[in-house]
């Protein structure tokens, strides 16, 4: 028998603690315990031990469908190499964790949620298979989750089964890991229950207004002499309270922690042999209109003989070299006059899309409307040109947002909407939430294309709602639709790819519509592709009151601006090519410690095959530089060009772009940097926001050259961004006709005097 004894001299009155344990443990157990955490002070208390479910060896049973298990999270502790949910918002780091296992139901499914009343303990759940519950290495996470439990506000639930997992194994044992997040510690009670998710289902309704238009010309003209808009910077959402808070509603509290090796690291070629800019011009700025708000939201694209451009308040027009032909006007011009007068206001995050398979252009924003307390109304206004002059009238539609069940009558916000161009389909997706304590969600539109581009007073949106009730981890920040480059066609009823990140994995999405059943139409999960390793955990410094996303150094100024390192970035671009489908699609991560690089991904599906990563690359030359919010396309041959905006604290912000050859060597841009335009100021607005996004375009004349859109500053100030439009072409490409214009050298700031005039059509 064994016995342990400790002698110790001790002082009167002084408190002590003992703690006696069983002594059977498993292999490996000892050099386990040597890493734990030691007890802690906590309040009153000068000792704190851990639960008895605090190692993964010891965890507790949870019968299925039975009475559930009751924990306090206040002094667990962390075990050496224990893994952390990838679905989890912090990090991913594990805090201070406790443990739980059950045995899988004949249905093969489990739904697991933490419980407890208002002011529960903040959760983090994950789900895993393990062949040696003793050795983390054998444990496969299955599914993760951070706070979309609706027992209480931050309470978490998975829901494993198909239609988006594949079945657990029936009698096969399996492990919960409850963490805090962020270390938050407190009680609860876990349950899990015999329930499989369901598959999502459509919902089918008519654009609620619509109308034809006047000319945008003339709408111009006639808002030319209005009033300038102003509106305060802060006005748009800060997109890290986002609607998926198991990445975006919540603040990572461990800054300055060493970045992860990046597993596609690309540090670019010694000698940058990338093509100039052929067209260079300026584009929309700030003070074109004295609006005082960041960001600019930046998009653009090109037609045969335009290119249209679309900021947070305003819409430009230029033909193909820069000359303006509709002056910068406010966004709300565009539905002047509309039924819905709520889509006439300046509300902003456009998308505007060329349709070449129709020769038309789609203008989009939202309304505000529902974003008060007390809920409202709010819309996607859509509306479709009737000619291929963008300067003539639209086809005008405004369809209602998913409803708010917390406020009869009210909508969702539907945040952050990107759009897609398919054969028979525009694509929308949105990221929905609301000033109450709803659940939160992600939705897919599918918007009747034949009928709107023909002006038909009621075309159908097919929506898909994304609840709590779908993992969080498979959708992420939300989700960004396919928009097809290049003139050849999907094959006839091949669904419409959607991609959701997660932080080590991208998920895969497909949309089914079937026009002459709606009803019919399905949006599946349809695979996770794990990634090489990333980290989004930049290393930001947090001060009170400021911005949690607030990374990229400047110079001259201690003001930082976003990172924004929880979205893919617009556009999920599409591609048909011989034998295969190809998409294209960047993010923003750290490359390198403090530094942020442009993650990429080319995604391919061959015929009667699954989605898989072809492959992927994080460019980064090791030069101090960050680079972020960039925006990728294909051209025709299969070659590739990824714009960024640039930043440090010895470089002020601007444009840059580096591409690669189809036939160069994977995961590499192999033709390095080129620039836009060099920035000459620094952003001091202490709201702090950049992007958010920047678009990527291929032109449809010779389905060759590159068109690319971002902001810049040329000179220090609170909010006076400017944005600049060139493009490029690279070698190779079959087809190439070229395009006439001027050419400005690498790094020129090109010709200031194509801005043109303020407020109205260009004579």
């Amino acid at each position: 028998m064994l016995f342990s004894k400790i002698s110790l001299l001790v002082a009167t009155n002084a408190f002590f603690a003992v703690q006696a344990d069983d002594s059977t443990r498993p292999p490996g157990y000892a050099e386990k315990k040597a890493t734990r955490k030691r007890p802690k002070a906590v309040g009153n208390n000068p000792v704190c031990f851990a639960p008895g479910n605090d190692n993964v060896d010891a965890a507790t049973e949870i019968t299925v469908d039975g009475p559930g298990a009751s924990f306090d999270l206040t002094c667990a502790t962390v075990e050496a190499g224990e893994p952390a949910g990838s679905g989890w918002f912090d990090g991913p780091f594990v805090d201070n964790s406790v443990w739980y296992r059950f045995t899988a139901p004949a249905s093969g499914c489990a739904a697991i949620e933490t419980v407890g009343p208002t002011g529960s303990v903040d959760t983090q759940l994950a789900l895993y298979q393990a062949s040696d519950p003793s050795d983390f290495s054998t444990f496969d996470e299955l599914a993760s989750d951070d706070d979309n439990g609706s027992s209480f506000l931050f309470a978490s639930l998975i829901v494993y089964g198909q239609p988006y997992f594949i079945l657990l194994t029936p009698g096969e044992e399996y492990y919960v890991q409850v963490d805090g997040w962020s270390g938050d510690q407190g009680t609860a009670s876990i349950e899990v229950r015999d329930e499989c998710p369901g598959l999502p289902t459509p919902i089918i309704k008519p654009a609620t207004h619509s109308d034809t238009s006047d000319p945008l010309r003339d709408l111009a003209t006639a808002a030319a002499g209005g009033t300038a808009f102003a509106k305060p910077f802060y006005y748009e959402v800060p997109k890290f309270e986002g609607p998926l808070p198991a990445l975006g509603g919540k603040t990572s509290t461990t800054p300055g922690v060493a970045s992860a090796l990046d597993g596609a690291l690309d540090e670019g070629p010694t000698v940058s042999t990338i093509p100039h800019t052929k067209v260079n011009f300026e584009g929309i700025a700030n003070d074109d209109f004295s609006p005082n708000f960041v960001p600019p939201d930046t998009v653009g694209d090109v037609g045969p003989n335009h290119y249209v451009e679309m900021v947070n308040t305003a819409i430009a027009i230029y033909n193909r070299t820069g000359t303006p032909l509709l002056d910068p006007v406010l966004l709300g011009t565009v539905w002047q006059n509309f039924p819905l007068s709520d889509c006439a206001g300046d509300n902003g995050d456009p998308i505007v899309l060329y349709d070449q398979f129709v020769d038309r252009w789609i203008l989009t924003q939202f309304t505000l409307g529902c974003f008060v307390p007390g809920g409202g109304l709010c819309y996607n206004c859509v509306a479709v040109s009737t000619s291929p002059d963008p300067t003539d009238s639209y086809y005008r539609y405004a369809f209602v947002a998913q409803a708010d069940p917390t406020f009869p009558g009210s909508t969702y916000f539907p945040d952050y909407p990107k759009y897609g161009v398919w054969s028979d389909t525009y694509v929308l997706t949105t990221r929905d939430f609301s000033l109450s304590a709803a659940p939160f969600g992600v939705s897919t539109y599918a918007l009747e294309k034949d009928k709107m581009v023909a002006g038909h007073p009621a075309p159908l949106s097919v929506q898909f709602f994304l609840d709590g009730s779908v993992p969080s981890n498979l959708i992420g920040n939300g989700l960004l639709p396919s928009d097809i480059d290049g003139k050849r066609h999907p094959t006839a009823g091949s669904p419409i790819p959607h991609i959701a990140m997660d932080f080590n994995a991208l998920n895969m999405w497909d949309l089914s519509v079937d026009w002459t059943s709606p009803s019919s139409s399905r949006m599946v999960h349809a695979g996770e592709l794990r990634t090489a390793k990333f980290d989004i955990s930049y290393p930001c410094d947090f001060t009170p009151g400021g911005r949690p996303d607030a990374c990229i150094p400047q110079p001259n100024t201690e003001q930082k601006v976003d990172f924004l390192g929880f979205f893919l970035l617009h556009r999920f671009a599409y591609r048909k090519f011989r034998g295969y489908e190809s998409m294209v699609v960047t993010k923003n991560v750290q490359a390198r410690t403090g530094v942020a690089g442009a993650r990429w991904y080319e995604i391919r599906r061959y015929p009667y095959g699954d989605y898989s990563i072809y492959q992927q690359g994080t460019f980064s030359p090791d030069d101090g530089v960050n680079r972020w919010m960039g925006s990728i396309a294909q051209d025709a041959a299969g070659n590739m060009l990824l714009g960024y905006s640039v930043s440090s604290k010895e470089v002020y912000p601007g444009i840059r772009y580096t591409g690669r050859l189809a036939d160069d060597p994977l995961g590499k841009m192999s033709l390095g940097e080129g620039t836009i335009i060099d920035g000459s100021g620094s952003q001091t607005a202490d709201a702090a926001r950049w992007g958010d996004y920047s678009s990527m375009n291929i032109d449809p004349v010779d389905d060759c050259t590159f068109w690319y859109t971002n902001q810049y500053y040329e000179i220090t100030s609170s909010r006076g961004w400017q944005t600049r439009i060139a493009s490029v072409e690279l070698p190779g490409c079959k087809g190439s006709k070229g395009s006439k214009g001027g050419k400005s050298s690498k790094g020129s700031k090109g010709s200031k005097d194509a801005k043109g005039s303020k407020g109205g059509l260009r004579h």
